[in-house]
């Protein structure tokens, strides 16, 4: 693949404020030679004639709409779909690339047994400024989880606007289930699960974290778990939103393993080993999740031991662990 055919697909919706430094960001990329697609999906704002108007200065900017709102998972997989393309990059409309992104993830590219490359982001500010220096270290990510699918089969450690990928990859990938937790984990999980995926150190995004998209890439992930459930009244309605987690861990799973089945695959036993879990854990079957737990120690760090702990002993986590931290 001497001159391989690039396509970056950036999806946006009522992106206006941000939307043109980045573009720039992604135009100024020491490799020039790629299309850029814009897919604006149904924004009220100023974003559809920033869009056009973009095009028209450069030409490998195209511009596209969606008739109507389809959602940011909808909108990526349409764009996949759409474009063909030897290697693709997707791109958030409010960060700012690296000018040497392009050309440092292409390389990782080059062994044809790579499928997927990514790499770490620094945090920046509404105003562009920079507010931690690794995204990873913020949330505690370890680069290597993004190369093993039993890890992405629970976690999503591999972010969409900082990853490319062979096209390849498309073939078992696409459509992106609506259901999906988020399109990056999809890809990233199904790229580790066909071919070897790599990554880089570096930051090559500057990770804008703003009102509009903010994540807590500056909390732990403890910090972030107790802001999720602070704000529950009542042991009912703080069991419901535990519940449902889990429930949808237990349907991502089942995306996975029915996708694998569709395209002719065995289910890996990892994955059926995660499904049998989460499926005991949502039926109650207390015994069998306990079994299975014992043996669940993934390559995360986290135990299906303390997963099925914390469910087993739902009253006595709200009441002597969240409750006693809200008086205090």
């Amino acid at each position: 693949m001497n001159h391989p055919n690039i396509a970056i697909l950036l999806a946006a919706y009522n992106g206006g404020r941000y939307l043109t430094e980045q573009v720039e960001s992604i135009l100024a990329q020491s490799y020039p030679d790629f299309t850029l697609h814009l897919f604006d999906d149904a924004s009220s704002d100023n974003t559809p004639k920033l869009c056009q108007a973009l095009a028209a200065k450069d030409p490998r900017i195209q511009s596209h709409r969606n008739p109507v709102n389809l959602g940011i998972i909808a909108n990526i997989s349409q764009a996949l779909e759409q474009v063909k393309a030897d290697i693709y990059l997707l791109a958030d409309q409010d960060d700012i690339w690296e000018p040497h992104k392009l050309s440092h993830l292409l390389k990782l590219l080059k062994p044809k047994e790579i499928i997927m490359a990514f790499s770490d982001l620094a945090l920046i500010d509404a105003q562009g400024q920079e507010i931690g220096p690794s995204f990873w270290a913020s949330q505690g990510i370890d680069p290597d989880w993004g190369t093993q699918p039993e890890v992405l089969a629970l976690r999503a450690t591999v972010t969409g606007c900082a990853m490319a990928f062979k096209k390849r990859l498309l073939e078992i990938a696409l459509p992106i289930p609506s259901q999906a937790s988020m399109h990056d984990q999809w890809l990233a999980f199904f790229a580790a699960y066909l071919s070897q995926v790599t990554y880089s150190k570096q930051p090559l995004v500057r990770y804008r974290q703003h009102g509009g998209n903010l994540i807590g890439a500056l909390e732990g992930p403890k910090a972030q778990r107790e802001k999720r459930y602070q704000d529950f009244v009542g042991y009912s309605q703080f069991h419901k939103k535990k519940w449902s987690d889990f429930l949808a861990v237990k349907e991502q799973l089942q995306l996975y393993a029915q996708r694998l089945s569709e395209q002719g695959h065995e289910i890996p036993s990892y994955l059926q080993r995660d499904l049998d879990f989460y499926h005991a854990l949502v039926e109650r079957q207390w015994l069998k999740g306990l079994k299975l737990a014992m043996f669940g120690q993934h390559k995360t760090g986290h135990s299906f031991f303390r997963t099925w702990l914390t469910a087993f002993t739902f009253p006595l986590l709200y009441f002597f662990v969240l409750k006693r931290n809200s008086k205090a």
